[in-house]
């Protein structure tokens, strides 16, 4: 009764040991809630500062490989504009100006490396005092292209004002040596104009040579006898830099496949691991998908050409000599039958 009383009366002292051990609690954990976390605050600094140090790590090294892939892009735009742009030789440019002369223009049409062949196509303007006044011939012209014992002759007569014409030159170079091939032709080309008591003179020529074809690189070059009636013109052929890059690719990612094609016998025949079927369909398939691979390299250049033997042959014999051991180790592996019934 008197305890009540109390409590009625405000008495805060006298309270049971209930109510102040909920006291103690309460004030525990206000005090706990006032105080900052200090395992947090020790960790936020640490989080940030090795968010800097990676973020000083990457934008370098990000920085680094956009870069290089722009100036990659870059060089590979300038490489494709050099291969593109056309090839210009310009011979026998110094000719007499009192004197007539032939400006000569020579332009490869089309290469068959296989059959070793290039079809030109020329054009011959007379200029100076072979023509007269509305620029017509005013004597007979005759060119002879000499090639690898063959003569090949075209004749512009008088009042024509020039003429094209057509001719097909024999190359000298093997075609097995692709990509690393080189294909040459060495061909006489002369101009000549009747003279008085019927012997032929000769007449000076300017000329240019034209090249430019996709996966080829062509240039000339000439040698000009005195006067420039007649010229020594030599001219070649190479593979270009993009088809050669192409088929070192390929060689590189056919020696890939077999490096894998090999781990992967090893790590089954050898050194025990599970033998899966889809093993075989893996190899068969690349078997057969390295033959389209090849056929479809630049050119289609005929079997048995360098980049064969450097790497395709070996592809096709590692592959089917992993079909073989793949095959003699699932025979091996399989259960015998009293084996099986035990099972």
């Amino acid at each position: 009764v008197h305890r009540a009383v109390d409590v009625l009366q405000g008495r805060d002292d006298v309270r049971g040991p209930s109510a102040q051990g909920l006291e103690k609690k309460s004030t525990m954990v206000k005090s706990r809630c006032q105080e900052p976390n200090t395992r947090e605050s020790q960790l936020v600094p640490k989080v940030q500062k090795k968010h800097i140090k990676l973020m000083a790590i990457f934008v370098p090294v990000a920085g680094a490989i956009v870069l290089c892939l722009v100036l990659t892009f870059m060089a590979v735009i300038v490489v494709y504009r050099t291969e593109t742009k056309s090839d210009v030789a310009k011979f026998s440019e110094k000719v007499p100006k009192a004197t007539g002369y032939l400006d000569v223009s020579i332009k490869v049409n089309s290469v068959d490396l296989i059959q070793n062949t290039m079809t030109l196509q020329t054009q011959v303007l007379p200029k100076g005092d072979l023509v007269d006044a509305k620029r017509e011939l005013k004597q007979d012209v005759t060119i002879s292209w000499l090639a690898f014992g063959l003569r090949e002759t075209q004749t512009i007569n008088a009042g024509e004002t020039g003429d094209y014409f057509s001719s097909q030159v024999d190359l000298n170079g093997t075609v097995s040596d692709y990509p690393w091939d080189k294909h040459t032709a060495d061909s006489t080309i002369s101009f000549e104009q009747p003279g008085p008591g019927g012997q032929s003179k000769g007449l000076p020529a300017r000329m240019q040579f034209f090249g430019s074809l996709p996966g080829f690189n062509l240039n000339a070059r000439a040698a000009m006898s005195e006067g420039g009636a007649v010229q020594k013109v030599d001219m070649w052929v190479v593979r270009s830099s993009i088809t050669k890059v192409v088929v070192v690719f390929s060689i590189v990612l056919i020696w890939v496949l077999i490096a894998t094609v090999v781990s992967m016998v090893v790590s089954v025949s050898v050194r025990g691991h599970q033998l899966q079927l889809a093993m075989f369909a893996f190899f068969g398939t690349l078997l057969f998908a390295m033959t389209a691979f090849r056929n479809a390299l630049p050119g289609t250049p005929p079997m048995g050409v360098l980049s064969d033997y450097l790497a395709f042959f070996w592809g096709y014999t590692v592959a089917i000599i992993a079909i073989g051991v793949l095959t003699v180790t699932y025979l091996v592996r399989l259960p015998k039958k009293g084996e099986q019934k035990k099972d």
